[in-house]
Protein backbone atom coordinates (compact mmCIF):
# COMPACT_ATOMS: atom_id res chain seq x y z
CA UNK A 1 0.00 0.00 0.00
CA UNK A 2 2.80 2.27 0.91
CA UNK A 3 4.25 1.63 -2.74
CA UNK A 4 1.17 2.63 -4.51
CA UNK A 5 0.82 5.72 -2.28
CA UNK A 6 4.05 6.99 -3.27
CA UNK A 7 4.01 6.06 -6.94
CA UNK A 8 0.25 8.03 -6.83
CA UNK A 9 1.87 10.94 -5.30
CA UNK A 10 4.99 10.91 -7.76
CA UNK A 11 2.51 10.71 -10.51
CA UNK A 12 0.47 13.80 -9.15
CA UNK A 13 3.57 15.98 -8.38
CA UNK A 14 5.12 15.15 -12.00
CA UNK A 15 1.87 16.16 -13.32
CA UNK A 16 1.41 19.31 -12.13
CA UNK A 17 5.26 20.10 -12.15
CA UNK A 18 5.22 23.27 -13.91
CA UNK A 19 8.58 24.08 -16.68
CA UNK A 20 11.66 24.98 -14.87
CA UNK A 21 14.06 27.76 -16.06
CA UNK A 22 16.05 27.11 -19.69
CA UNK A 23 19.59 28.33 -20.06
CA UNK A 24 23.20 27.44 -20.26
CA UNK A 25 25.38 26.43 -17.67
CA UNK A 26 27.79 29.56 -18.52
CA UNK A 27 25.60 31.96 -18.30
CA UNK A 28 26.56 35.51 -16.54
CA UNK A 29 22.81 36.59 -15.53
CA UNK A 30 19.99 35.36 -15.48
CA UNK A 31 15.97 36.26 -14.91
CA UNK A 32 14.10 33.88 -14.29
CA UNK A 33 9.77 33.78 -13.72
CA UNK A 34 7.96 30.98 -12.63
CA UNK A 35 4.65 32.23 -13.86
CA UNK A 36 4.54 34.96 -15.92
CA UNK A 37 0.74 36.36 -14.44
CA UNK A 38 2.95 37.15 -10.98
CA UNK A 39 4.93 39.83 -13.08
CA UNK A 40 1.26 41.77 -12.53
CA UNK A 41 2.30 42.02 -8.62
CA UNK A 42 5.22 44.60 -8.41
CA UNK A 43 2.58 46.83 -10.62
CA UNK A 44 1.89 49.45 -7.60
CA UNK A 45 4.62 49.61 -6.04
CA UNK A 46 6.19 50.19 -9.77
CA UNK A 47 3.33 52.95 -10.38
CA UNK A 48 4.46 54.59 -7.21
CA UNK A 49 8.49 54.19 -7.70
CA UNK A 50 8.03 55.77 -11.24
CA UNK A 51 6.36 58.68 -10.34
CA UNK A 52 9.95 59.62 -9.42
CA UNK A 53 12.22 57.14 -11.18
CA UNK A 54 12.47 56.89 -14.89
CA UNK A 55 13.98 53.14 -14.56
CA UNK A 56 10.85 51.81 -12.58
CA UNK A 57 8.48 52.48 -15.67
CA UNK A 58 7.45 49.84 -17.06
CA UNK A 59 7.86 51.66 -20.30
CA UNK A 60 11.46 52.01 -19.85
CA UNK A 61 12.06 48.50 -20.42
CA UNK A 62 9.63 46.62 -22.62
CA UNK A 63 12.52 46.28 -24.93
CA UNK A 64 14.04 44.10 -22.28
CA UNK A 65 12.31 40.80 -21.81
CA UNK A 66 12.33 39.57 -25.23
CA UNK A 67 14.77 40.45 -28.60
CA UNK A 68 12.05 40.55 -30.60
CA UNK A 69 8.62 41.26 -28.55
CA UNK A 70 8.15 44.34 -27.34
CA UNK A 71 5.95 43.76 -24.08
CA UNK A 72 4.81 45.26 -20.82
CA UNK A 73 5.34 41.72 -18.30
CA UNK A 74 2.76 43.64 -15.72
CA UNK A 75 0.15 43.81 -18.12
CA UNK A 76 -1.34 40.24 -18.48
CA UNK A 77 -3.33 41.10 -21.97
CA UNK A 78 0.09 42.34 -23.29
CA UNK A 79 1.07 38.98 -22.60
CA UNK A 80 -1.29 36.72 -23.90
CA UNK A 81 -1.55 39.25 -26.77
CA UNK A 82 2.02 37.94 -27.67
CA UNK A 83 0.73 34.12 -27.96
CA UNK A 84 2.47 33.60 -24.34
CA UNK A 85 0.99 31.68 -21.61
CA UNK A 86 0.37 34.05 -18.60
CA UNK A 87 0.76 30.70 -16.30
CA UNK A 88 3.54 29.75 -17.50
CA UNK A 89 7.45 30.03 -17.12
CA UNK A 90 10.17 32.53 -18.32
CA UNK A 91 13.76 32.63 -18.30
CA UNK A 92 15.86 35.67 -19.66
CA UNK A 93 19.59 35.10 -19.56
CA UNK A 94 22.30 37.33 -20.34
CA UNK A 95 25.94 35.95 -21.66
CA UNK A 96 28.25 38.47 -23.34
CA UNK A 97 26.89 39.81 -26.11
CA UNK A 98 23.83 37.06 -26.81
CA UNK A 99 20.23 37.66 -24.85
CA UNK A 100 18.23 34.63 -24.47
CA UNK A 101 14.32 34.70 -23.38
CA UNK A 102 12.56 31.36 -22.99
CA UNK A 103 9.01 31.55 -22.91
CA UNK A 104 5.81 28.59 -22.74
CA UNK A 105 3.33 29.61 -25.66
CA UNK A 106 -0.89 29.94 -25.37
CA UNK A 107 -0.81 30.83 -29.23
CA UNK A 108 1.78 29.29 -31.07
CA UNK A 109 0.15 31.12 -34.35
CA UNK A 110 0.06 34.30 -32.30
CA UNK A 111 3.54 34.58 -31.01
CA UNK A 112 5.04 33.30 -34.86
CA UNK A 113 2.96 36.22 -35.73
CA UNK A 114 4.27 38.78 -33.72
CA UNK A 115 8.04 37.98 -34.00
CA UNK A 116 7.74 38.21 -37.73
CA UNK A 117 6.72 41.60 -37.58
CA UNK A 118 10.02 42.13 -35.86
CA UNK A 119 12.26 40.00 -37.76
CA UNK A 120 11.38 41.29 -41.33
CA UNK A 121 12.95 44.83 -40.55
CA UNK A 122 15.83 42.38 -39.53
CA UNK A 123 16.75 41.17 -43.21
CA UNK A 124 15.64 38.22 -45.45
CA UNK A 125 13.32 35.31 -43.78
CA UNK A 126 15.67 32.21 -42.31
CA UNK A 127 14.70 28.88 -41.16
CA UNK A 128 16.03 25.70 -40.20
CA UNK A 129 15.60 22.47 -38.08
CA UNK A 130 17.91 21.01 -35.50
CA UNK A 131 17.14 18.21 -32.93
CA UNK A 132 13.38 18.25 -33.49
CA UNK A 133 13.20 22.04 -32.91
CA UNK A 134 12.02 24.74 -35.80
CA UNK A 135 14.75 27.86 -36.33
CA UNK A 136 13.30 30.73 -37.33
CA UNK A 137 15.17 34.35 -38.03
CA UNK A 138 16.56 36.81 -40.37
CA UNK A 139 19.79 37.24 -42.47
CA UNK A 140 21.07 40.55 -43.04
CA UNK A 141 23.43 41.53 -46.37
CA UNK A 142 26.46 39.82 -44.50
CA UNK A 143 25.27 36.69 -44.10
CA UNK A 144 24.46 36.77 -40.55
CA UNK A 145 21.66 35.50 -37.94
CA UNK A 146 20.80 39.00 -36.41
CA UNK A 147 18.04 37.40 -34.38
CA UNK A 148 15.40 34.43 -34.26
CA UNK A 149 13.86 31.96 -32.45
CA UNK A 150 13.74 27.96 -31.94
CA UNK A 151 10.52 26.42 -31.44
CA UNK A 152 9.33 23.00 -30.31
CA UNK A 153 5.48 22.57 -29.40
CA UNK A 154 4.63 25.12 -27.12
CA UNK A 155 7.85 26.65 -25.75
CA UNK A 156 9.92 28.79 -27.73
CA UNK A 157 13.70 30.41 -26.64
CA UNK A 158 14.92 33.30 -28.53
CA UNK A 159 18.39 34.77 -29.52
CA UNK A 160 19.36 38.58 -29.96
CA UNK A 161 22.75 39.79 -29.90
CA UNK A 162 24.97 42.70 -31.16
CA UNK A 163 28.04 43.17 -33.56
CA UNK A 164 27.81 38.88 -35.19
CA UNK A 165 25.49 36.54 -35.73
CA UNK A 166 23.18 34.66 -33.78
CA UNK A 167 22.90 31.49 -35.26
CA UNK A 168 25.56 29.65 -32.93
CA UNK A 169 23.65 31.09 -29.56
CA UNK A 170 20.17 29.84 -31.38
CA UNK A 171 21.03 26.34 -32.37
CA UNK A 172 22.32 25.82 -28.41
CA UNK A 173 19.17 27.22 -27.49
CA UNK A 174 16.78 24.64 -29.26
CA UNK A 175 18.84 21.90 -27.28
CA UNK A 176 17.51 23.40 -24.25
CA UNK A 177 13.47 23.17 -24.78
CA UNK A 178 12.04 20.85 -22.62
CA UNK A 179 15.25 20.68 -20.22
CA UNK A 180 15.52 22.24 -17.19
CA UNK A 181 18.46 24.17 -17.01
CA UNK A 182 21.33 22.04 -14.64
CA UNK A 183 23.32 23.23 -12.20
CA UNK A 184 23.56 23.80 -8.35
CA UNK A 185 23.38 27.69 -9.42
CA UNK A 186 19.89 26.93 -9.90
CA UNK A 187 19.21 24.76 -6.93
CA UNK A 188 17.90 27.95 -4.03
CA UNK A 189 15.37 29.03 -6.36
CA UNK A 190 13.20 26.09 -4.95
CA UNK A 191 13.56 27.27 -1.45
CA UNK A 192 13.26 31.17 -1.50
CA UNK A 193 9.87 32.38 -1.86
CA UNK A 194 9.32 34.79 -4.85
CA UNK A 195 7.70 35.69 -8.11
CA UNK A 196 10.92 36.74 -9.89
CA UNK A 197 14.46 35.33 -9.31
CA UNK A 198 17.79 37.17 -10.52
CA UNK A 199 20.19 34.22 -10.90
CA UNK A 200 24.28 34.34 -10.64
CA UNK A 201 26.69 32.31 -10.86
CA UNK A 202 27.00 32.97 -6.61
CA UNK A 203 23.93 33.08 -5.76
CA UNK A 204 20.02 33.78 -6.22
CA UNK A 205 17.91 36.64 -4.85
CA UNK A 206 14.32 36.02 -4.99
CA UNK A 207 12.15 39.04 -5.58
CA UNK A 208 8.60 39.65 -4.55
CA UNK A 209 6.08 42.28 -4.10
CA UNK A 210 2.99 43.12 -1.53
CA UNK A 211 1.20 46.50 -2.64
CA UNK A 212 4.57 49.32 -2.29
CA UNK A 213 6.59 46.54 0.21
CA UNK A 214 9.21 44.84 -2.27
CA UNK A 215 11.05 42.25 -0.43
CA UNK A 216 14.39 40.57 -1.82
CA UNK A 217 15.68 37.34 -0.46
CA UNK A 218 19.19 36.31 -1.34
CA UNK A 219 21.01 33.01 -1.14
CA UNK A 220 25.01 32.23 -2.35
CA UNK A 221 28.51 32.62 -1.36
CA UNK A 222 28.81 35.20 1.00
CA UNK A 223 30.22 38.38 -0.28
CA UNK A 224 32.23 39.13 3.34
CA UNK A 225 33.99 36.44 4.63
CA UNK A 226 33.21 35.64 8.46
CA UNK A 227 29.46 36.83 8.84
CA UNK A 228 27.98 35.14 11.90
CA UNK A 229 24.02 34.42 12.72
CA UNK A 230 22.36 36.07 15.64
CA UNK A 231 23.56 35.94 18.91
CA UNK A 232 24.00 37.97 22.33
CA UNK A 233 25.40 41.22 21.59
CA UNK A 234 25.73 44.55 23.46
CA UNK A 235 24.96 46.23 20.46
CA UNK A 236 21.66 44.37 20.12
CA UNK A 237 19.91 47.08 21.68
CA UNK A 238 20.98 49.98 19.92
CA UNK A 239 18.59 52.33 18.65
CA UNK A 240 18.39 53.21 14.77
CA UNK A 241 19.77 56.01 14.16
CA UNK A 242 21.02 58.80 11.90
CA UNK A 243 21.41 57.83 8.04
CA UNK A 244 22.70 54.49 8.69
CA UNK A 245 22.88 51.78 11.07
CA UNK A 246 25.00 48.58 10.70
CA UNK A 247 25.37 45.96 13.69
CA UNK A 248 27.51 42.89 13.03
CA UNK A 249 28.26 39.70 14.34
CA UNK A 250 31.67 38.37 13.10
CA UNK A 251 33.22 34.91 13.99
CA UNK A 252 36.08 35.41 15.83
CA UNK A 253 38.24 33.17 13.23
CA UNK A 254 37.58 36.04 10.64
CA UNK A 255 38.90 38.76 12.65
CA UNK A 256 42.13 38.77 11.80
CA UNK A 257 41.59 39.30 8.38
CA UNK A 258 38.82 41.90 8.65
CA UNK A 259 41.58 43.89 11.19
CA UNK A 260 43.90 43.88 8.89
CA UNK A 261 41.65 45.21 5.97
CA UNK A 262 40.63 47.75 8.33
CA UNK A 263 44.17 48.92 8.91
CA UNK A 264 45.11 48.80 5.61
CA UNK A 265 42.11 51.20 4.32
CA UNK A 266 43.17 53.14 7.60
CA UNK A 267 46.73 53.54 6.36
CA UNK A 268 45.69 54.48 3.02
CA UNK A 269 44.05 57.75 4.25
CA UNK A 270 47.91 59.36 5.70
CA UNK A 271 50.19 58.71 2.46
CA UNK A 272 53.20 60.06 4.48
CA UNK A 273 52.85 57.80 7.38
CA UNK A 274 54.42 54.19 7.59
CA UNK A 275 52.19 51.14 7.62
CA UNK A 276 54.26 49.44 9.95
CA UNK A 277 52.29 50.91 12.79
CA UNK A 278 48.70 49.80 11.45
CA UNK A 279 49.91 46.43 10.56
CA UNK A 280 51.00 45.70 13.62
CA UNK A 281 48.33 47.22 15.61
CA UNK A 282 45.63 45.29 13.52
CA UNK A 283 48.10 41.70 14.29
CA UNK A 284 47.97 42.55 18.20
CA UNK A 285 43.94 44.09 17.87
CA UNK A 286 42.27 41.39 16.31
CA UNK A 287 42.74 38.51 19.48
CA UNK A 288 41.12 41.06 21.63
CA UNK A 289 37.60 41.46 19.82
CA UNK A 290 34.52 39.33 20.06
CA UNK A 291 33.34 39.88 16.63
CA UNK A 292 30.12 42.19 17.97
CA UNK A 293 30.34 45.11 16.34
CA UNK A 294 27.95 48.23 15.56
CA UNK A 295 28.96 51.04 12.85
CA UNK A 296 26.36 54.34 12.45
CA UNK A 297 26.70 56.79 9.93
CA UNK A 298 24.44 59.99 10.60
CA UNK A 299 24.84 61.70 7.24
CA UNK A 300 26.96 63.04 4.55
CA UNK A 301 29.39 65.94 4.34
CA UNK A 302 30.76 66.79 1.73
CA UNK A 303 34.07 70.06 2.43
CA UNK A 304 36.31 69.08 -0.87
CA UNK A 305 36.53 66.44 -3.47
CA UNK A 306 35.71 63.21 -3.59
CA UNK A 307 38.65 62.03 -5.31
CA UNK A 308 40.88 60.66 -3.06
CA UNK A 309 40.19 58.12 -0.26
CA UNK A 310 40.41 60.39 2.67
CA UNK A 311 37.90 62.54 0.72
CA UNK A 312 35.35 60.33 0.50
CA UNK A 313 36.05 58.77 3.91
CA UNK A 314 35.55 62.18 5.70
CA UNK A 315 32.61 62.68 3.94
CA UNK A 316 30.77 60.04 5.70
CA UNK A 317 30.66 60.92 9.26
CA UNK A 318 30.48 58.10 11.09
CA UNK A 319 31.46 55.90 14.07
CA UNK A 320 32.38 52.46 15.26
CA UNK A 321 32.26 50.47 17.87
CA UNK A 322 33.56 46.92 18.70
CA UNK A 323 32.96 44.76 21.57
CA UNK A 324 36.92 43.73 23.51
CA UNK A 325 36.98 40.90 25.43
CA UNK A 326 40.64 42.14 26.81
CA UNK A 327 40.21 45.60 26.98
CA UNK A 328 43.59 46.01 28.57
CA UNK A 329 45.58 44.44 26.01
CA UNK A 330 43.39 46.06 23.32
CA UNK A 331 44.62 49.27 24.66
CA UNK A 332 47.74 48.19 24.98
CA UNK A 333 48.01 47.29 20.86
CA UNK A 334 46.62 50.83 19.91
CA UNK A 335 50.13 52.07 21.26
CA UNK A 336 52.22 51.83 17.97
CA UNK A 337 49.80 54.21 16.37
CA UNK A 338 51.20 56.84 18.59
CA UNK A 339 54.60 56.93 16.28
CA UNK A 340 52.83 58.06 13.82
CA UNK A 341 53.12 61.56 12.15
CA UNK A 342 50.42 63.84 13.27
CA UNK A 343 49.04 61.43 16.39
CA UNK A 344 48.96 62.41 20.41
CA UNK A 345 47.43 61.13 22.86
CA UNK A 346 43.66 62.00 23.48
CA UNK A 347 43.72 63.86 27.71
CA UNK A 348 40.90 61.46 28.42
CA UNK A 349 44.22 58.38 28.22
CA UNK A 350 41.93 55.96 26.11
CA UNK A 351 43.24 56.05 23.07
CA UNK A 352 44.44 58.51 20.52
CA UNK A 353 44.13 61.25 18.04
CA UNK A 354 45.98 61.23 14.39
CA UNK A 355 45.34 64.37 12.10
CA UNK A 356 45.11 64.50 8.81
CA UNK A 357 44.36 67.16 6.42
CA UNK A 358 40.60 65.86 5.42
CA UNK A 359 40.40 65.39 9.11
CA UNK A 360 40.82 63.75 12.75
CA UNK A 361 40.76 59.93 12.95
CA UNK A 362 39.60 58.98 16.55
CA UNK A 363 40.69 55.37 17.86
CA UNK A 364 40.81 53.97 21.45
CA UNK A 365 39.25 52.03 23.75
CA UNK A 366 36.42 52.90 26.11
CA UNK A 367 34.44 51.12 28.64
CA UNK A 368 35.59 47.52 27.12
CA UNK A 369 35.03 49.01 23.93
CA UNK A 370 37.11 49.79 20.45
CA UNK A 371 35.81 52.65 19.11
CA UNK A 372 36.94 54.58 15.76
CA UNK A 373 35.14 57.71 14.40
CA UNK A 374 35.76 60.28 12.49
CA UNK A 375 33.69 62.36 13.97
CA UNK A 376 33.15 63.15 17.84
CA UNK A 377 30.13 64.11 18.22
CA UNK A 378 28.39 60.99 16.21
CA UNK A 379 30.90 59.10 18.33
CA UNK A 380 29.43 60.41 22.08
CA UNK A 381 25.95 60.03 20.40
CA UNK A 382 27.00 56.35 19.51
CA UNK A 383 28.21 55.62 22.94
CA UNK A 384 25.12 57.46 25.00
CA UNK A 385 23.18 54.95 22.97
CA UNK A 386 24.72 51.69 24.64
CA UNK A 387 22.36 50.18 27.79
CA UNK A 388 23.52 48.38 30.84
CA UNK A 389 22.47 45.35 29.58
CA UNK A 390 22.95 42.79 26.12
CA UNK A 391 20.48 42.31 23.95
CA UNK A 392 19.97 38.90 21.43
CA UNK A 393 20.69 40.03 18.13
CA UNK A 394 18.25 38.61 15.64
CA UNK A 395 20.99 37.74 12.55
CA UNK A 396 24.36 38.46 11.89
CA UNK A 397 23.97 41.45 10.07
CA UNK A 398 21.40 43.81 10.43
CA UNK A 399 21.19 46.99 8.19
CA UNK A 400 18.23 50.10 8.74
CA UNK A 401 18.62 53.38 6.26
CA UNK A 402 17.10 56.41 6.34
CA UNK A 403 16.31 57.24 3.05
CA UNK A 404 15.89 61.27 2.99
CA UNK A 405 19.65 61.15 4.53
CA UNK A 406 20.60 58.96 2.13
CA UNK A 407 19.30 60.79 -0.74
CA UNK A 408 20.65 63.58 0.55
CA UNK A 409 24.23 62.39 0.78
CA UNK A 410 24.11 60.85 -2.97
CA UNK A 411 22.76 64.45 -3.71
CA UNK A 412 26.44 66.06 -2.63
CA UNK A 413 28.80 64.12 -5.50
CA UNK A 414 30.28 67.09 -7.00
CA UNK A 415 29.69 66.99 -10.32
CA UNK A 416 33.63 67.91 -11.48
CA UNK A 417 34.80 65.11 -9.40
CA UNK A 418 31.98 62.52 -11.34
CA UNK A 419 33.93 64.08 -14.19
CA UNK A 420 37.11 62.80 -13.68
CA UNK A 421 35.98 59.83 -11.82
CA UNK A 422 33.95 56.32 -13.42
CA UNK A 423 33.44 55.31 -10.04
CA UNK A 424 31.88 58.68 -8.75
CA UNK A 425 29.92 59.05 -12.53
CA UNK A 426 27.94 55.84 -11.54
CA UNK A 427 27.30 57.26 -8.13
CA UNK A 428 26.08 60.39 -9.43
CA UNK A 429 23.65 57.98 -11.94
CA UNK A 430 22.70 56.59 -8.86
CA UNK A 431 22.01 59.82 -7.16
CA UNK A 432 20.03 60.97 -10.37
CA UNK A 433 17.70 58.02 -10.69
CA UNK A 434 17.34 56.79 -6.98
CA UNK A 435 17.75 60.02 -5.28
CA UNK A 436 13.75 61.60 -6.04
CA UNK A 437 12.72 57.72 -5.44
CA UNK A 438 14.54 57.96 -1.63
CA UNK A 439 12.39 60.40 -0.95
CA UNK A 440 9.03 58.80 -1.11
CA UNK A 441 10.86 55.95 0.56
CA UNK A 442 9.20 55.08 3.83
CA UNK A 443 11.77 52.36 5.41
CA UNK A 444 14.83 50.15 3.60
CA UNK A 445 15.77 47.33 5.97
CA UNK A 446 17.30 44.37 5.74
CA UNK A 447 19.76 41.01 7.55
CA UNK A 448 22.49 38.62 6.62
CA UNK A 449 23.08 35.42 8.22
CA UNK A 450 25.58 32.56 7.63
CA UNK A 451 24.26 29.75 5.89
CA UNK A 452 27.66 27.14 6.59
CA UNK A 453 30.01 26.06 4.09
CA UNK A 454 31.01 29.83 3.27
CA UNK A 455 27.30 30.73 1.99
CA UNK A 456 25.14 33.38 3.58
CA UNK A 457 21.08 34.13 3.52
CA UNK A 458 19.82 37.93 3.52
CA UNK A 459 17.03 40.10 3.10
CA UNK A 460 16.56 43.64 1.64
CA UNK A 461 12.91 45.33 2.08
CA UNK A 462 12.09 48.67 0.58
CA UNK A 463 8.77 49.99 1.62
CA UNK A 464 7.62 53.09 -0.58
CA UNK A 465 5.57 56.07 0.89
CA UNK A 466 1.26 56.14 0.59
CA UNK A 467 0.74 58.16 -2.10
CA UNK A 468 -0.82 61.19 -0.63
CA UNK A 469 -4.42 62.27 -1.37
CA UNK A 470 -5.18 64.02 -4.68
CA UNK A 471 -6.81 66.88 -3.26
CA UNK A 472 -4.04 67.40 0.20
CA UNK A 473 -2.91 70.58 -1.41
CA UNK A 474 -6.06 72.27 -1.69
CA UNK A 475 -7.21 71.18 1.60
CA UNK A 476 -4.23 72.00 3.33
CA UNK A 477 -5.32 75.70 3.61
CA UNK A 478 -8.42 74.74 5.12
CA UNK A 479 -6.88 72.89 7.85
CA UNK A 480 -4.66 75.20 9.47
CA UNK A 481 -5.51 76.12 12.88
CA UNK A 482 -5.53 79.91 12.17
CA UNK A 483 -8.02 78.99 9.20
CA UNK A 484 -11.35 81.32 9.28
CA UNK A 485 -14.75 79.61 8.88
Amino acid sequence: MSVALTLTALCALTAGARPGPRGPADFELAVYLPRLDRAAGFTAFLEEGGKRSVVLRPESWRDEFHPLLRLDLTRPDEVVNAGLDPAGPATLVTRGTERFSCTTLKDVARFEERCAERLKTLGDPWKDTVDGATLVGSRDVLGRVLAGYALKGHEACAVGTQGHSAEKGLREAAGWLGRSAAGAVWAPIGSLPGAMYLVRQDGVVAVKADGLNLTADAKGAAPWPGLSTGGPSPYALVPNQGLLTLRVRAAPGALPASVDSIARFLARLCPACDQGPFQATARALAPTLSGNAVVVVTRVKVQGSLRTDAGRYFAVRHAMLAECTRPDEARKALEPLLALRGAKALDSGDGLSLLLREGELRVGVHEGHLYLSNDVQVLEGLRASIGDKAGKQAHGAELWVDPRLLANGLSQVPLLDAVSSPELAGLLAVSTELGPMLLSTDRISGWADAAGAGAYRAQLGWKLKAPAPADAGRLAPLLRPDAGP
